[in-house]
């Protein structure tokens, strides 16, 4: 989507999904009765990524609450990434010839693209019921701060890694593969990650498996909440969509095929399993100028250039 089209953009900062919407009922779908949940209009799309990414941007309407919502955090985290809101053109896709780094596939898939925080600022919070106006929600009602603080606890202990996978020569004879695994606190960064894939199949798809697999187990604390950025929705699907119909119909596809990857996906779901609360995959547009994604790109390319001694 480009920035500055015509009509209203839609930030949503805090709600069910989280992202820049072109109406207003995709908008209020993800806020209505969502407790905390935040947004605002803005005339460009630009103007809604800064307000969602946490920049003090002031050229859209005023900052909202969803009716029956209470009150989001007085203060942004720094990085807030969001799922995709619609699926992409290869979503039901099961097999393991999907390319997430496919531009071709990247130009028909979702304009929501998230962006991880480049700082915080303070927002309206409000709650009780509210009247829609103009395409927007003014609130009337009294600001509340315990459950805002309590949001704001619960994102300062949440632990942000990015993940990717990079396979040069994708699907040719003599591709090599590497992952990269970034963790957003500069406190982390002795614990990133560039290794060359192991094994035989050096596909882009089992280096992205592999690259969330390798954030889990270097986790610096197996108890707080992990969430895991990644630009690969096939590895999102596997785990999250397709492989409870797998393993219901014997690791076959809708195909009918054998699924590939299986050893990967097993072992990602394992170590899911084994943390207290299960990690959060989330979706980012990959490409896109996202930092943490870049720098993981980076990474996963230095893994595939690396000797392989497996």
């Amino acid at each position: 989507m480009a920035a500055g089209g015509r009509g209203k953009f839609y930030a949503v900062r805090r709600g069910r999904k989280q992202g820049v919407f072109r109406t207003w009922e995709e908008c209020r779908e993800q806020t209505e009765r969502y407790p905390g949940s935040v947004f605002k209009s803005f005339p460009t799309e630009s103007e809604a990524w800064s307000f969602v990414n946490g920049a003090t941007k002031r050229s859209g309407d005023d900052t909202s609450s969803a009716p029956g919502g209470g009150a989001p955090p007085a203060k942004t985290p720094r990085y807030d990434p969001r799922k995709r809101v619609r699926p992409a053109a290869h979503d039901h896709a099961e097999d393991d010839n999907v390319n997430d780094n496919n531009p071709l596939q990247d130009q028909v898939s979702i304009s929501i693209k998230p962006t991880a925080a480049a700082g915080s600022a303070s927002v309206t919070t409000t709650s009780s019921n509210a009247i829609h106006t103009n395409d927007t929600t003014q609130v009337a009602a009294a600001t509340t701060n315990t459950s805002a603080s309590a949001a704001a606890a619960a994102e300062k202990d949440t632990i942000v890694v990015y993940t990717d996978g990079s396979s040069r020569g994708n699907g040719r004879f003599g591709a090599v593969a590497g992952y990269g695994v970034y963790w957003e606190d500069p406190k982390y960064h002795h614990l990133n990650i560039s290794k060359r894939l192991a094994g035989k199949e050096q596909t882009n798809n089992r280096a992205e498996l592999q690259a969330i697999i390798a954030a889990v187990k270097a986790c610096p604390d197996p108890s707080a909440k992990l969430r895991i950025c990644t630009d690969s929705q096939y590895s999102i699907n596997a785990v999250n969509s397709w492989m409870p119909k797998w393993r219901k119909n014997g690791w076959i596809t809708t195909t009918g095929k054998p699924v590939l990857n299986k050893d990967l996906i097993v072992e990602l779901d394992r170590v899911f399993s084994e943390r207290p609360s299960r990690p959060e995959l989330v979706y980012v547009r990959g490409h896109n100028g996202i930092h943490g994604n870049m720098k993981a790109d980076e990474l996963a390319n230095l893994g595939a250039m690396a000797v392989d001694y497996s």
